[in-house]
Parts: structure tokens; sequence; C-alpha cells
């Protein structure tokens, strides 16, 4: 695979409690467009910013959070920014009744697998996440499970690829998860071995072939995020909306 050029790599945005918040933008789109920087960001759990990280995010106008995880991971670590004045919050579980810990949902075989059964079983809450993105008016917003790579690795791959993204970017994208949670994803199969359990390393990683069977299921089945999120009920208009307000003639 290429590497992206310097243009196309997302912004990281270094945090104490918090280890793959990216900024979106930068990826070619459609009509020779950019996604905008500074609109929509990806991350991981963050259940444990600290106040330095609150006001980093504040000061880059993120107002607008959905959460992917479960009912459960919230209510284990809860979000604290859903309760904090001048944000909007919104709980948007992909796999609600499932612990999405790496290794544990029942008859999942591959993160392949995991990724293409949302499109399918989770097409009202994947509606849901898409209306407060094409209803946002302009604010800036951040999207996030645990590790920021499965869940929101999904919506980020169906927003790039609505947008007119090449298949080589969104693939690069996701794959840059791993090398961010690393860390955690040591700390996690340390703890799961103390416990007598041991986790398939596969379901840690983000290898560019997980996500690139995904697009082609995308492809194969729907013909790409646009047809499969107008079959979800959004509006063209919202579709059409949400591009322009994330697509730019310059970086």
């Amino acid at each position: 695979m290429n590497k992206m050029t310097d243009t196309n790599v997302p912004k990281s945005i270094p945090l104490e409690g918090c280890l793959n918040f990216r900024d979106l933008g930068g990826y070619a789109g459609e009509g020779g467009g950019k996604i905008r920087h500074g609109q929509l960001y990806r991350a991981d759990d963050l259940s444990k910013l600290s106040a330095a990280d609150i006001t980093r995010i504040e000061e880059l106008s993120i107002s607008v959070v959905i959460d992917l995880r479960s009912a459960a991971e919230l209510s284990h670590a809860p979000n604290p920014l859903a309760e904090r004045p001048g944000f909007a919050y919104h709980h948007i579980p992909l796999l609600d009744g499932v612990n999405s810990a790496p290794g544990s949902p029942p008859g999942i075989q591959s993160l392949p697998e995991m990724y293409k059964s949302l499109l399918p079983n989770a097409g009202v809450q994947i509606n849901q996440v898409f209306q407060i993105l094409g209803n946002r008016e302009g604010r800036s917003l951040v999207f996030h499970c645990t590790a920021g790579k499965d869940r929101t690795g999904v919506i980020a791959a169906l927003i790039l690829n609505l947008c007119g993204v090449a298949d080589k970017d969104i693939i690069a994208d996701y794959a840059l998860s791993y090398e961010k949670i690393r860390p955690l994803c040591d700390m996690m199969t340390r703890r799961a071995r103390e416990a007598g359990i041991e986790i398939p390393e596969h379901l840690l990683r983000s290898d560019p072939a997980f996500i690139a069977e995904f697009l082609d299921f995308l492809k194969k089945t729907y013909t790409g995020a646009e047809s499969y999120l107008l079959n979800t009920g959004l509006s063209a208009a919202c579709l059409t909306g949400l591009k322009a307000s994330l697509l730019s003639k310059t970086a």
C-alpha cells in the first residue's frame, strides 16, 4: 500500500488521557475537494481525560460528542463531557448489550465480520449518527468508542467513502489506530492473561486488510456509503449538506 502524502496525514492531537484522538481532515475527496480540518475528530476512550485535555478539546471548538460505546462500557467509564456545559452529548451504542472489549463478541470470528455485520444490524444507530453529523450546524464534533478503531473506524470509513475519499486513504487512516493504541493493547493483553484469558492478537490490531474487506463488502452489497445511508432512511438533502460542510477546495 502506498504511503499517504504529507497533506493527507491526519493531525494527531496529543492528550494526557487519550491515545488516538485525530483530526479526520486533509483527505482528498470528490470534485477535487478535501475534507476540511477542524470539523470532525475521531478518538478512543475519553473517560480518562484530564482537566488540561478538556481545555484542549474546548480550544479546538469541539462542542458535539458521539459516544459509540455500549451501555455497560459507559457505566464502567463515564464520559466526562456528557454533563459538561457547552457540549451536546449523544450516546449511540453500535453494539449495545455486547461487551466490546477485544475477544468478547460472541459469534464474531474476525474484525471484518464484525464490521460488515454493523451495516445490516445497526442501520438505525448509524442513521442517528449521520443525522447528528448532518445537523451539527458547523460545530466541530468528535465521535469515539473504546479503542477508537472498530466502531469508530466503521463510522470514519463511511464518512470518508461518502465524501469520495480514495480507498487507499481510508485504509491508511484506519491502519494508524494500532500504532496509536499499542500501549492500551499491551495493557489489556497483560490484564487478560493475569485473569487467565488469552486475547487473540488479530482482534487488537488495525490491519489494512480488515477495513479493505469492509469497504469491498460496502461496495458490493450497497454500491457505497451514500446508497447505504439512503437505505437507512437518511435524506439526499442531509447527505448533500453533510458533504458540502466537510469538503473544501483547500486543505
